[in-house]
Parts: C-alpha cells; structure tokens; sequence
C-alpha cells in the first residue's frame, strides 16, 4: 500500500548538476534514471487499492524536467496525472516562448513528431497521452522522458537539469456532519429562514413549518450506537386538490423537478418530498444547498396549483 499523501506537496531539485563534459545519452539515462523513476511513481502511478488512503477523487500531480538553452529560455518536458486516467506528456513546442523556440530546430520537431506527439493545447506543445498500467511503467515512463531530452531537445549534460513536481488536489478539508440531532435540524431550517415548530409535543423527530408554504421536515434513520442521531431527512409538502387539478399539477410537476419525487398519496393528497442523506459526512454549505433546492421545489408547486385550480377549488395545504 502507498504510503498517504497530506497534499498539496511541491517539490524541487537537481536531477542533474550538469558540468562542463559532455555526457553521452546512456550516460544521462545511467544517472538520470532512478531518481526520476521514484519522482513519477509519486506523480503517475495512483494504486486503485490506495483510493482513499494513498489518493482520493479530486487529486492531480505533475512534473516537469527542465534545463537552460540561453539566459531567456528554457526547454522543458512535462507529466500530468490524474487518477484513472491517461498521462499526458508535453515538450515545449516554444509556442509561448519565442527565445525558447529558437532553440528547437525542425530535425527536433520531427524527432517529437516522430515519437508520436502531436500539438495541441493552449500552449501549443507537443503532446501525446501514454497509459501507466502498473508501478514498473512508471520506470519505462521515466525512459522515454530522458530520451525525448537526450534524442529531441538536444540535452546532453553540461546544463543542469532540474526538475519539479507538484501533488495537488481540488478537495479541501472541511467540518462536516455525520449525523444531525433535533437541535441541529432546527437550527439549521431556522439559519435558512423556515418558520418552524416541533409537530407534536415531545416529539424530537420531526418540524412543520409555521408560515406558507407549509411542509413537514422529519428526521430519519436514527443510530443505533447514538440514541438522537439521525443520517437523514425528509421534506414533505402536501396539498389537496379537485381531482381534475391534482392530476394536471402533478404531470406537470413531475417533469419539472426530477430531484423532487412527486406522487399521489394513500389520502389522495398531492405530496412532494425531497429526501437528504448526511451519512458519511456532508458540510453545512452542502445542506444549505439542498434546502435551496427544496424551496425551489415547493416554490414551482404553489406556482403550478394557481396556475391549474379554478377560483372555486377548494385546497387546503397541510
């Protein structure tokens, strides 16, 4: 198992020092490769065994080798790695970087063609998508790496070679809940602006909302390890309706908000119901989210029971 990564990381060296002989290519592959092996098992090689331990959904890495060519420029080779996907080698193309671009003549650009890069990009590098399939490609990575360097951009030891790398991420850290009590759940509805109460005395389950429109919001699958804990919620609305009326609005409801169920219930009352899960973990902004949605939801419903019902239908929301 790989070892856990607390990104972001970012790190940076020599791959080689660089001097005043000239190496031949097997002599930079001889020095080069190791070190440059274990920079993109870092960066390339995502174990599926290691999802959540060694890298999560959301993690990203790159790695870029670069050497002078002037006091203004600088040619590079470059990784970028996601996890389940391809990676994606780049070599500079000098698109962006004129100084850097005089230094790649077209036996080099044929060379890369050669080696099967295209450009493409909005850096308009060259660049090809290579499949990793276990950690020891990672190695073969790392050859083919030295050699576009050596065989394409005309390294051949005297300059330094540096490299950097970069373990990223998209996620954040964040508080979140993992269950909600009945205290949480009405400070939450209140924090959002529901007018509420609790539906019965004594009972800790469940709120309906004192103002319009009027909706049930009850707490849902209670721990068994932590009496009051619930990992869920459930929003309902329920409105009755003339026949006529109920089944237009509930057509047009149910194309109209796939995220809501919409049904007819055992009374023969209109109901729309949003159901929340908070199991595993879920942030406050995340519930806030879905209370939105659902205001949305109840929203489009009293619109579509006045645009149906007739001035002398009798509905009552409860």
């Amino acid at each position: 198992m790989t070892e856990a990564v607390s990104r972001p990381v970012d790190d940076e060296g020599p791959l080689l020092a660089g001097g005043t002989q000239i190496l031949a290519p097997q002599a930079i592959l001889d020095q080069a490769l190791p070190a440059l092996t274990g920079h993109l098992e870092r960066v390339a090689w995502w174990p599926p065994a290691d999802r959540g331990t060694g890298w999560r959904i959301g993690d990203f890495s790159f790695c870029v080798l670069e050497f002078p060519v002037s006091d203004a420029a600088l040619l590079y080779a470059q990784v970028w790695s996601e996890p389940g996907e391809a990676v994606l080698v780049e070599v500079s193309s000098g698109a962006w970087s004129p100084p850097a671009g005089d230094h790649l003549s077209e036996a080099n650009r044929q060379a890369l063609l050669n080696r099967g890069f295209e450009t493409g990009g909005r850096a308009g590098n060259y660049r090809k998508l290579v499949q990793l399939e276990t950690r020891a490609d990672c190695r073969k990575l790392a050859r083919e790496l030295l050699a576009v360097l050596t065989e394409c951009l005309g390294y051949d030891g005297r300059a330094p070679l540096h490299y950097k790398l970069h373990l990223g991420q998209r996620t954040r850290p964040a508080q979140v809940f993992e269950s909600l009590t009945f205290d949480d759940f009405g400070r939450l509805l209140r924090a959002c602006g529901s007018a509420i109460e609790p539906i019965g005395e004594g009972n800790r389950e469940a709120y309906r909302a004192t103002g319009q429109p009027r909706f049930v919001a009850a707490l849902q699958c209670e721990s068994d390890e932590h009496a009051g804990h619930f990992s869920g919620f459930t929003l309902s609305m329920y409105a009755r309706l003339a026949p006529a009326v109920l089944i237009a609005v509930e057509q047009e409801l149910k194309a109209s908000l796939p995220f809501a169920p919409v049904l007819i219930d055992g009374d023969g009352d209109l109901c729309v119901r949003q159901s929340v899960f908070v199991g595993g973990g879920v942030t406050e902004s995340y519930l806030r989210h879905m209370l939105g949605f659902w205001w949305s939801a109840m929203s489009a419903a009293s619109e579509a029971i006045k645009k149906h019902a007739d001035v002398a239908d009798e509905r009552v929301l409860n």
